[in-house]
C-alpha cells in the first residue's frame, strides 16, 4: 500500500490516491466526497476545491462534467442509518406495484447491494419480465434513480458498455432487452454473465494500437424484457414478473425524496468502505442462511438453493441482513430458481435427454420390466447401451409432433448427438453406421442429467 507523509496529504494526495470520489450536490452547492488510501473520509465543497491550484481544479471539474448518472445530496456518514432499507422499500412501493409484496425487500436489497460492489465478491443482476405496460420501464426508471450510478440505455455497442464499466462502475439498467441482437446482443450476454462475477475477466483487441485489452465487466444489472431470454442469463437473475398496476401509484417519480436517499445511500456506501467488517460478518451469515433447507413449493418439501442461487443470495442477503431478517428473499430466491430449472426443461439439450428418458421407458415395457423408475443400475445401462443416436432423433420427433410442432425438416441425429456430448455422454460406433452409448460413466451422468432436468 502507498504510504504518504501527513505533511504531503493534500488534495492533490487525496485524489491521486482515493479508493473512490463521489460527487454530490445540495441547496449549498456542489462537492466531492473522497475516501484516501488509508481509508480517511474527506469531505469537501467545489468552490474550495476550485482554490487548490489548477491540477485539483481540473480534476474536480472532470469528476462533475463525467457524471452521466444522478447526484445524491451531500452524505451523512456520522451514524448508521437504521431506517435506510425501510425507507427504500417505502420508495419503492410508492412507485412500482409488484405481484409480491416480498419483491419490495428483494429490491431495495439489490439497491443497497449496488453501493457497495468491491466489498462482494457476486454482483446481483435483476430481470424484469411482462408485456408492454406492465412497468418494467418504471422498475427501471426507479432503479436509475436509486442505485448507485444508474445508467439507463438501450441496446449499446459493445465497445461502449465495456469502457463505461471499466472507468466508472455504474449500475447497469437495460430496457428492451428482447430488441437487441447481432454482436450487440452479444456484448451484452457477455456482460451479463461475465460481470456476474469479480474476477472474470473479458478480452478485446484495441482498434487503435491491436493490443489485447482486459476489460473487467462486474457490475450489478437489470434488464427489462417482453421475452424470456436464454436459460444461462436466467440463472444468474433474479426474476420479477411485471403486470398493470392495480392500485394508485405516483404518476411523476419524487425526485426530491429519490435525491435525499441517494445521500443516504451514499452515506452507507462510504461508512462500508471505511470499515468494511460489518459487510464481511454480513457476507459469511448470508452464504449460511443460504445454505440452509428451505421449503420448495413445486416439490412440497425442504429443498436446497443451487450453488448459483446462493451466490445470488451473498450479495443480496448481505447487504438486506444488515437491517432486516431477509425471509422474503430466502423465499423468492427459491422461486426464482425454480422458474429457471422450469426453463432449462425447454431447452435443446432438455427435450434431446427427455427423448432418451422416453427411449428408455419404451425398452422396459418391451422387456415387461416392471416400471423403469424402480430398475436397477444394472437394469437401466443394459437398456440404455442398446439405445442408438438414431433411435433417441426419431424419438424427439415423435414427442415434437405430439406437442403440436409440425416442423419441416425433422431433427437430425447429428444435432442430437452433439446435444448428448454437452452433456457429458460419450459414443461408441455400431452396426450399420449408428452411435450408441458408451458405458464410460454413463449411469454417474445419466443420474445428473435426470436430477438436473426433473428436478427428482
Amino acid at each position: 500500500m502507498l504510504t504518504v507523509p501527513m505533511m504531503l496529504d493534500n488534495w492533490e494526495v487525496r485524489l491521486d490516491t482515493a479508493l473512490c470520489i463521489e460527487p454530490f450536490e445540495d441547496d449549498e452547492g456542489q462537492g466531492l466526497a473522497v475516501i484516501n488510501h488509508e481509508r480517511r473520509l474527506f469531505i469537501e465543497d467545489l468552490d474550495v476545491l476550485m482554490k487548490e491550484g489548477d491540477k485539483v481544479r481540473n480534476r474536480a471539474i472532470k469528476v462533475f462534467e463525467d457524471c452521466f448518472w444522478k447526484l445524491p445530496r451531500r452524505p451523512c456518514v456520522e451514524l448508521p442509518d437504521q431506517d435506510l432499507h425501510t425507507d427504500v422499500v417505502r420508495f419503492v412501493y410508492d412507485h412500482i406495484e409488484f405481484t409480491d409484496e416480498g419483491f419490495y425487500e428483494v429490491v431495495a436489497s439489490f439497491i443497497l447491494c449496488s453501493y457497495i460492489p468491491e466489498l462482494l465478491r457476486f454482483a446481483p443482476r435483476m430481470m424484469f419480465y411482462g408485456p408492454t405496460r406492465s412497468g418494467k420501464s418504471r422498475a427501471l426508471d426507479v432503479l436509475r434513480r436509486l442505485s448507485y450510478r444508474g445508467w439507463w440505455l438501450l441496446a449499446p455497442t459493445g465497445a461502449a458498455l465495456y469502457r463505461t464499466i471499466e472507468e466508472y462502475h455504474p449500475t447497469v439498467l437495460m430496457d428492451e432487452y428482447q430488441d437487441i441482437v447481432g454482436d450487440r446482443s452479444i456484448d451484452v450476454d457477455l456482460v451479463f454473465k461475465g460481470g456476474f462475477e469479480q474476477d472474470i475477466r473479458i478480452p478485446r483487441v484495441s482498434s487503435d494500437n491491436g493490443s489485447t485489452i482486459m476489460f473487467k465487466p462486474y457490475s450489478l444489472m437489470a434488464i427489462g424484457t417482453k421475452k424470456f431470454p436464454k436459460e444461462d442469463l436466467m440463472n444468474r437473475a433474479f426474476q420479477i414478473n411485471m403486470m398493470e398496476k392495480t392500485r394508485d401509484l405516483s404518476r411523476f417519480i419524487d425526485e426530491d425524496r429519490a435525491k435525499d436517499l441517494r445521500g443516504r445511500l451514499l452515506g452507507f456506501r462510504l461508512r462500508s468502505l471505511i470499515d468494511p467488517g460489518p459487510v464481511a460478518e454480513r457476507t459469511v451469515e448470508a452464504i449460511r442462511r443460504a445454505s440452509e433447507p428451505m421449503f420448495s413449493k413445486d416439490l412440497r418439501c425442504n429443498t436446497f438453493l443451487d450453488d448459483r442461487s446462493i451466490d445470488m443470495a451473498s450479495g443480496l442477503l448481505t447487504s438486506g441482513l444488515m437491517f432486516c431478517e431477509c425471509d422474503d428473499t430466502l423465499r423468492l430466491l427459491m422461486e426464482s430458481q425454480e422458474m429457471s430449472k422450469d426453463e432449462l426443461r425447454d431447452t435443446f439439450e432438455a427435450q434431446c435427454f427427455n427423448a432418451l428418458v422416453d427411449m428408455l421407458e419404451d425398452r422396459a415395457r418391451d422387456c415387461s420390466m416392471t416400471g423403469w423408475n424402480i430398475l436397477t443400475d444394472k437394469d437401466k445401462e443394459e437398456l440404455l447401451l442398446d439405445i442408438s443416436t438414431k433411435d433417441i432423433a426419431d424419438r424427439l420427433n415423435t414427442n415434437l409432433i405430439d406437442q403440436g410442432n409440425d416442423r419441416k425438416n425433422p431433427v437430425k441425429t447429428r444435432s442430437v448427438t452433439n446435444s448428448l456430448k454437452t452433456l457429458g455422454f460419450k459414443f461408441r460406433s455400431g452396426t450399420g453406421n449408428r452411435s450408441y452409448l458408451k458405458d464410460e460413466n454413463m449411469m454417474w451422468t445419466f443420474s445428473r442429467n435426470f436430477t438436473k432436468f426433473t428436478g427428482e
